[in-house]
């Protein structure tokens, strides 16, 4: 454990510390990975090229294939998102209808964004101005907030899914689009995607997980 502690009082930034800290250490106590996993995790961030741009979640399950609903239930523990459960009896016409009205008038590059980064939404509430409510299988994607201003929300609430629900709800509200991401997960083509910097979120404990 010299190494580990050595890591959370050397160079990271005191907030990255905190919650790559907490994220880890409960990882390993809900027996999701071994230490030894985490150790190497962390390492890999330090030392890889292609590490440091990535949060320990991601490194977690793209590295290490970790399950990804584990550590990302935990993420949204951590970081206070409600997690949504999919069923089909939830699926009314009107849901569907709601669905298909805001993603299908988005230009074709934000709807294979949403696909390909599993974003969808799936209701609005409250009054005026109405809260959106989004589903995606990483919540703390920077994504967010892009596709937000696409559809006009000026308020909304992000929760977590897991990528099999996510999955079967596309499938269900847009079998085309469902498709297409399948053909991207077996590798059929590739897409190149402009990055937009403007809509990363401000809130300084997320930033500090996902930078």
């Amino acid at each position: 454990y010299k190494w580990f502690e050595a890591t959370f009082t050397g160079g990271l930034g005191e907030r990255m510390q905190d919650n790559m800290y907490k994220l880890g250490m409960s990882l390993v106590k809900r027996e999701v990975l071994p230490f030894e996993t985490l150790e190497r995790a962390l390492k890999f961030k330090q030392s890889d090229p292609s590490g440091g741009n990535k949060s320990l979640a991601h490194i977690l399950v793209d590295e290490f294939k970790i399950d990804h609903d584990l550590v990302f239930s935990e993420v949204s523990q951590l970081y206070g998102f409600k997690q949504f459960t999919f069923s089909e009896d939830m699926l009314t016409e009107d849901r569907v209808e709601f669905i298909r009205k805001i993603i299908e008038p988005l230009p074709e590059s934000t709807r294979e964004m949403m696909v390909r980064e599993k974003i969808l939404v799936v209701k609005h509430a409250g009054t005026t101005p109405l809260k959106h409510v989004f589903v995606s299988t990483d919540p703390t994607n920077k994504h967010i907030p892009n596709i937000a201003r696409s559809i006009g929300a000026k308020r909304y609430e992000i929760c977590y899914i897991s990528p099999e629900s996510f999955d079967s709800l596309l499938e269900k509200v847009m079998p085309r689009e469902n498709e297409f991401l399948k053909m991207m997960e077996d590798g059929n083509f590739d897409i190149d995607v402009e990055s937009d910097e403007e809509g990363v979120f401000d809130e300084q404990a997320i930033e500090a997980e996902i930078s």
